[in-house]
C-alpha cells in the first residue's frame, strides 16, 4: 500500500491506513474529547488518573449526563485480564439503594455523557464536574445520595461539595468537586460490648441500616491504656470494674478515691458521629485482633465522672 496524504473521504469509499497513521487518528481523538470534557478520557494509563474512566450501566434504566450512580464491581476483575485492567479498567454502577449493605459502603460516579441501559460510557470518579442536584435548602454547602435517585440532593455534608449552584430550591444545575466516601458518618448506638469499643448501627438516608460497626472509643474514656494498677495519668492510678466503671485513686493519697463511671452513658439508640481514615489508625482492636477504623468523635463530651449511684450506695 501506497501511503497517501489524508483527506477527505465519502460514503462508501475505501480507507486504508497504515498503523502509525491509525493511531495517530485516535490520538487526535482522544485529545478532541479530553478538550470537550476538560479531563482525561479512558485509553491508557496516563488518561485514566485523570478520574475519568469507563463505566457500564447495570441498572435496567436509562440514565442522563451528569446524574451519579454507585460502584458495585469491576466489569473485567485483574486476575481474569490484567493487561486490560492495567490501560483501562472499567466499572459497573447501578442506582442507589440505601438497603443494600454493599452500595451503603460504595463511592460515586457522575457521569459525563448520557448512558442507556447495559451500555458503556464515561464517568467521573475523581476531580471536578458539572452535577444535577435537588436542592431542599440553599445554605447547604455539599450534595450526597438519595435512595432511589440519579441527582444528588443538598445536605451539610456528602459525596460532592459545592463550588457553584443555582440559587433556587429543587432540581438544578451545580458544579462541583467530588470527595470521595465520607470519613465522617452518623450511626446509632446498640451498647458497649467489648473492650474500648461501642457497637453501632449506621444511619442512612435517616434509617437504621443492618451492618454493625466497632467504633472506637475516645481515648480518655477507654480501658485499656490505664487499667494496670500503676501510676499512668497525672497522679492516678485506675482500677476497672467494667468497660464503663472504674476506682479512680489519688497516688499520694489513699484516701482519696472516687467511684467513677462514663457520663453521660452509652444509651442503645443514641447518635453519635464517627469518623475514619485516621492517620496513625485509633490503636484500638477488636477482640478478633483486627484494628477498629471509626472513632467516636466524642460530640457529647462523654467523661469518667462521679459515680453518683455508687456513692450513694456506700
Amino acid at each position: 500500500m501506497v501511503r497517501q496524504a489524508f483527506d477527505s473521504t465519502v460514503a462508501g469509499q475505501k480507507v486504508e491506513l497504515f498503523s502509525d497513521e491509525y493511531n495517530a487518528f485516535i490520538q487526535a481523538a482522544l485529545a478532541h474529547i479530553r478538550s470537550i470534557l476538560g479531563n482525561g478520557v479512558p485509553g491508557n494509563n496516563d488518561d485514566t488518573k485523570l478520574g475519568i474512566v469507563n463505566v457500564e450501566n447495570v441498572s435496567g434504566q436509562d440514565v442522563d449526563q451528569y446524574n451519579y450512580m454507585v460502584v458495585e464491581d469491576f466489569l473485567f476483575q485483574p486476575a481474569d485480564n490484567e493487561d486490560s485492567f492495567r490501560n483501562n479498567a472499567t466499572f459497573t454502577v447501578n442506582i442507589y439503594d440505601s438497603t443494600n449493605e454493599d452500595h451503603i459502603k460504595a463511592p460515586i460516579v457522575i457521569l459525563q455523557e448520557p448512558l442507556q441501559d447495559s451500555q458503556i460510557g464515561l464517568a467521573m470518579v475523581s476531580g471536578s464536574t458539572q452535577v444535577r442536584v435537588d436542592i431542599v435548602d440553599i445554605e447547604h454547602t455539599c450534595f450526597t445520595r438519595k435512595s432511589g435517585s440519579t441527582i444528588l440532593t443538598s445536605s451539610t455534608g456528602g459525596y460532592v461539595s459545592s463550588i457553584f449552584k443555582e440559587s433556587f430550591t429543587g432540581e438544578a444545575w451545580a458544579y462541583g468537586e467530588m470527595l470521595g466516601n465520607p470519613t465522617m458518618k452518623q450511626f446509632v448506638v446498640i451498647g458497649l460490648q467489648e473492650e474500648d469499643i461501642v457497637t453501632c448501627r449506621a444511619l442512612n438516608d435517616g434509617q437504621e441500616g443492618s451492618q454493625i460497626y466497632k467504633i472506637a472509643l475516645p481515648y480518655l474514656t477507654r480501658r485499656k491504656p490505664f487499667d494496670n494498677g500503676i501510676l499512668n495519668r497525672d497522679g492516678f492510678t485506675y482500677q476497672y470494674s467494667s468497660f464503663d466503671t472504674r476506682v479512680s485513686t489519688r497516688a499520694n493519697d489513699p484516701d482519696d478515691v472516687e467511684d467513677q463511671i462514663i457520663t453521660p452513658p452509652y444509651v442503645p439508640g443514641d447518635i453519635i458521629y464517627a469518623a475514619r481514615c485516621i492517620d496513625g489508625g485509633t490503636e484500638v482492636f477488636d477482640s478478633g485482633d483486627l484494628p477498629v477504623e471509626w472513632l467516636d468523635l466524642n460530640d457529647s463530651s462523654r467523661a469518667f465522672m462521679l459515680d453518683a449511684d455508687a456513692e450513694d450506695e456506700e
